[in-house]
């Protein structure tokens, strides 16, 4: 049904390996579809890629996508993601700073800012896009069974009812803030 990355155990062990979570800062996960990954989705072969979400939150600043980089040594790939309203090719609400990992590149979440909160209507139904935008690196996508009931995974205009991009996404948490008085300031240099 889809054109599957196909990877020889010896490459595949080389180009792509397990990682953890990228280090970036913290966020309030909205909605989420985590488990172990079950394919690897090509992103330059199967343009458009993405994940239909639904919010409960009303806005968002980040996505991170479970992703990794298997091609030759010395490649790169630059990566973003557009958030886009109703479908994959609905209007583009807004795209993500682009990320840029080098070959090899281990499969673990990959944290994508947005220059602004991108805003959004609780229970309505958006896509989470993901482009590569430069590099001659082929960025891989994970994904998993179908595990998150609110949205289909999309390839190429075509929906998968049995699989679900592994990602989560949300809004930046506030810095936390602790009001004093004048009085507690002094008292902690008495």
């Amino acid at each position: 049904m889809f054109k599957r990355a196909v990877l020889v155990v010896g490459v595949a062990l080389a180009a792509v390996s397990f990682g953890g979570r990228a280090l970036a800062h913290d966020f309030t996960i909205d909605q989420r579809c985590e488990d172990g990954w079950r394919f690897l989705m090509a992103i330059l072969h199967n343009d458009p890629l993405g994940q239909e979400f639904v919010p409960q939150m009303s806005s968002l600043d980040v996505v991170e996508v479970y992703m990794g980089i298997g091609s030759n040594p010395l490649s790169s790939a630059t990566v973003a993601v557009r958030i886009r309203s109703q479908t994959i090719d609905g209007p583009v609400l807004a795209t993500s700073n682009g990320v840029t990992f080098e070959y090899p590149s281990p499969i673990s979440y990959r944290h994508f800012d947005f220059p602004s909160s991108v805003a959004l209507i609780p229970g309505e139904l958006y896509v989470i896009e993901v482009i590569q935008v430069a590099g001659t690196g082929n960025a891989y996508l994970a994904g998993t069974s179908n595990l998150y009931a609110p949205g289909r995974f999309l390839v190429g205009n075509q929906f998968s009812e049995a699989e679900d991009l592994i990602f989560r996404e949300g809004p930046t948490l506030p810095l936390p803030t602790r009001t004093s008085t004048w009085g507690q300031i002094k008292a902690l240099y008495r």
